[in-house]
C-alpha cells in the first residue's frame, strides 16, 4: 500500500514537471466550462506572471469560475505560472482579440477557444441613440473574424481546442465544427450550460468516440485540461 501512494505521488510530481516543461495555453470565452481570451507559454525556468482578461463581465458566474482556473493553474505548476484573471476589456478591447491572438499564437503549444464573443457585428454603428419612428428599422449585420478557423488553418503543430454551443443535433454538429475548423479536440454542449455551476459536455478528439462527462465547471475545467496535456505531450 506504501509503495503504490509512492508511485502515484511520483507520477502526480511527473505530471506537474510535464506540464512545466510543454503546455501553453490560448484561451477563449467560456460559454459552457471557462471564458477568458489571452495568450501564454510555460516554461519552467523563472516564474511567470500573466495578467489574462476574459469575454466575462466582473460579478458574472462565468467570470468567477475564470478565477478559479486561474488559481488552479497557479496550483498545478507550484507556483512556476501565477495568473491575474481580469474582467472583459481589462487588456484588449472586444474585436482586439483577433490581433492578440494572431500576435501570439507561434509562441504557445495550445489554444482554446471556448466561445466566440459574437460572431455578427452591425454593418453601421451608431454612436448615438436611434429615436425610434413609425417606419420601424432595419438591422443589417455583417460576420466576425473567425479566430477558431484561422488558428485551425496556421495551427502547425500546434493543439487548437474549439467549443460546440448547440441547441439540437448537439454531436453531429459539433463533429461537423471540428472537422470544418481543424480543431484536435472538441468540446460540446447545451445552452443549458450557461451561467449554471454545473454542466454536462461531450469531448471528442480525432479517431476517438464521444465521452460524455458531468460535473461542476472547475472539475469539467480540469478534466479538458488534461486531455489538451496529453496531446501537447504526444
Amino acid at each position: 500500500m506504501k509503495k503504490e501512494k509512492q508511485e502515484k505521488v511520483t507520477v502526480e510530481k511527473k505530471s506537474r514537471r510535464s506540464f512545466l516543461k510543454k503546455a501553453a495555453v490560448v484561451a477563449g470565452g467560456a460559454a459552457g466550462v471557462m471564458g477568458f481570451p489571452g495568450v501564454m507559454k510555460l516554461s519552467a525556468a523563472a516564474p511567470i506572471k500573466w495578467k489574462m482578461q476574459t469575454c466575462w463581465d466582473a460579478g458574472t458566474v462565468g467570470y468567477d469560475l475564470f478565477k478559479k482556473f486561474c488559481a488552479k493553474v497557479g496550483e498545478m505548476t507550484e507556483g512556476k505560472l501565477t495568473i491575474e484573471g481580469l474582467p472583459a476589456g481589462a487588456i484588449v478591447g472586444t474585436f482586439e482579440m483577433f490581433d492578440a491572438v494572431k500576435a501570439h499564437f507561434n509562441r504557445c503549444d495550445a489554444l482554446i477557444m471556448a466561445a466566440a464573443v459574437a460572431d455578427y457585428t452591425p454593418t453601421r454603428p451608431r454612436r448615438t441613440k436611434l429615436k425610434k419612428d413609425a417606419a420601424g428599422w432595419m438591422l443589417a449585420l455583417k460576420r466576425t473574424a473567425d479566430i477558431l478557423a484561422w488558428a485551425g488553418r496556421h495551427k502547425q503543430g500546434r493543439v487548437v481546442v474549439g467549443f460546440a454551443l448547440e441547441d439540437r443535433d448537439v454531436l453531429a454538429r459539433a463533429d461537423q465544427k471540428r472537422l470544418a475548423k481543424r480543431v484536435d479536440l472538441i468540446v460540446a454542449n447545451t445552452p443549458e450550460a450557461i451561467g449554471a455551476s454545473r454542466s454536462r459536455i461531450w469531448v471528442r478528439t480525432a479517431g476517438d468516440d464521444w465521452t460524455p462527462l458531468t460535473g461542476t465547471k472547475d472539475r469539467l475545467a480540469r478534466a479538458i485540461l488534461r486531455r489538451v496535456e496529453r496531446l501537447v505531450e504526444a
